[in-house]
């Protein structure tokens, strides 16, 4: 029974739920960052009121790595935020010459933004 229970925690622990990644993503016109920490979501933009909202579902692709990519869909009370992070290896913000490992794809108050991201 003791070594089952080990297994099922082992199994369990190694879920993409436990290897949930934090995220730094930036975008360009126009301009805004957003912070993926726990289960925190923090979106800011030049002259606008940072929003933290509260990661409600994390999905990983199915029958692939979860290292692909995902689904991160936050919300509050009067907003919600949908993102892709796709781990891409070569995605650039368009105004610098860094290059970021992952590319971003988010729905924020009806408008598409598109953007890069580190894992941190």
């Amino acid at each position: 029974m003791k070594k089952a229970l080990f297994a099922w925690i082992c199994v369990m622990m190694a879920s993409p739920a436990f290897a949930a990644k934090n995220y730094k993503c930036v975008g360009t016109e126009p301009f805004w960052n957003i912070s993926v920490v726990g289960d925190s979501l923090k979106v800011g933009a030049p002259g606008e009121q940072d929003m933290t909202l509260k990661i409600t579902q994390r999905l990983y692709p199915q029958g692939m790595s979860e290292s692909v990519g995902e689904a991160i869909i936050a919300q509050d009370e009067k907003t919600s935020v949908h993102m892709i992070v796709r781990e891409d290896g070569k995605c650039n913000d368009g105004m610098s010459d860094k290059l970021y490992s992952r590319e971003v794809w988010v729905t924020l108050n009806n408008k598409l933004l598109v953007g890069c991201c580190d894992a941190n």
